[in-house]
């Protein structure tokens, strides 16, 4: 299984090669998925030091953005939380959910810059991975 869609979310006012990352989700059985069949809210947590902006999403899926101290922002890295909550719609049939994140969204598989983390869960469950950003805060 393939990851299906992604939404892409600039990072800023971090020093990053590929500031674009690529938040990527499938449900694994569910081959004959269409996009309407789920709905998606992905929550990305960073740094204060940290900021980014949603560039694209697919239909029926929504980025949030929030911040947290407990997260940080240094010379190696930016730490990051990332969250998926795949929601069944009429005509879906799918259980497991796989769900990544990429560096250089919307390059084909694999994307550009490999990917960061991975994770497996369950629709209608929250799926949380912690991500390390390479870079550092501007």
């Amino acid at each position: 299984m393939n990851i299906l869609w992604n939404a892409h979310v600039k990072v800023k006012n971090v020093t990053v090669k590929n500031e674009t990352l690529g938040l990527g989700w499938g449900v694994t059985e569910d081959v004959e998925a269409h996009r309407n069949f789920y709905e998606t809210v992905i929550t990305l947590t960073l740094p204060g030091g940290a900021d980014a902006s949603v560039t694209k999403t697919a239909p029926h899926e929504s980025v949030v953005v929030n911040r947290s101290t407990s997260l940080t922002c240094g010379p190696n890295g930016i730490e990051a939380i990332v969250s998926y909550r795949v929601s069944p719609h009429p005509g879906a049939n799918g259980s497991e959910v796989r769900v990544n994140v990429a560096i250089g969204a919307g390059q084909k598989a694999p994307p550009a810059g490999g990917v960061l983390a991975q994770g497996t869960g369950e629709v209608g469950q929250d799926i949380s991975v912690l991500v390390v950003i390479p870079g550092s805060c501007a």
